[in-house]
C-alpha cells in the first residue's frame, strides 16, 4: 500500500478543484459574433446600444425598446434590365439589404416578466424586418450568424 507524505497532502490541498468550463457569456458570443460577421465580404454590423445611463441627477435613455444587439447591412449586387431608347440594357446596382440580429446564450430563457416583454419585444422586430426583406433572427454563435447573413 503506498504511503503518502506530510509534503503531497499539503501539496494536494492547496490544488484548486477542477470545474467545468463556465458557459459563455452573451457579452463574450456578441464579440465573436461581429467579428465573424465583419470578416465576411460586403456585410457590416455593428453593436447596437438601448438602456440607460445616469447622468448627474437624471437618467438619460438610448436606443429603441426591443431593438436588435447588432444591426448592419449586406451589400448585394443586382443585375437589372433597363429599358432605353427601345433597346434593352444591363445594368449592375448595390443593394444594401438590412441585417438585424439578436445574440441570446444557448437554451435561454425570460427570467422575468421584463426580460420577457423585451423579447416579444425583440421578436416583433425580428420579424417586421424580415417581412420587408431584411436578414433577421437569433443567434446563438458566430456560426449561425454568418450561415444566416449568407443565406440571403
Amino acid at each position: 500500500m503506498p504511503s503518502t507524505t506530510l509534503a503531497e497532502l499539503a501539496q494536494a490541498r492547496r490544488r484548486k478543484p477542477t470545474r467545468a468550463p463556465a458557459a459563455r457569456t452573451e457579452s463574450e458570443i456578441l464579440r465573436e459574433v461581429l467579428a465573424a460577421l465583419n470578416r465576411e465580404p460586403g456585410v457590416h454590423v455593428g453593436r447596437n446600444n438601448v438602456g440607460a445611463v445616469k447622468v448627474g441627477s437624471r437618467f438619460v435613455r438610448f436606443g429603441t425598446k426591443g431593438a436588435t444587439d447588432i444591426v448592419g447591412y449586406r451589400s448585394v449586387r443586382l443585375s437589372v434590365i433597363t429599358k432605353g431608347g427601345g433597346d434593352f440594357e444591363y445594368e449592375t446596382r448595390n443593394l444594401a439589404v438590412h441585417v438585424a440580429l439578436e445574440v441570446k446564450r444557448p437554451n435561454w430563457k425570460p427570467r422575468n416578466r421584463a426580460d420577457a416583454l423585451r423579447w416579444a419585444m425583440q421578436q416583433a422586430t425580428i420579424e417586421r424586418v424580415k417581412m420587408a426583406g431584411g436578414i433577421a433572427g437569433v443567434v446563438t454563435s458566430a456560426e449561425e450568424a454568418v450561415a444566416l447573413v449568407r443565406a440571403r
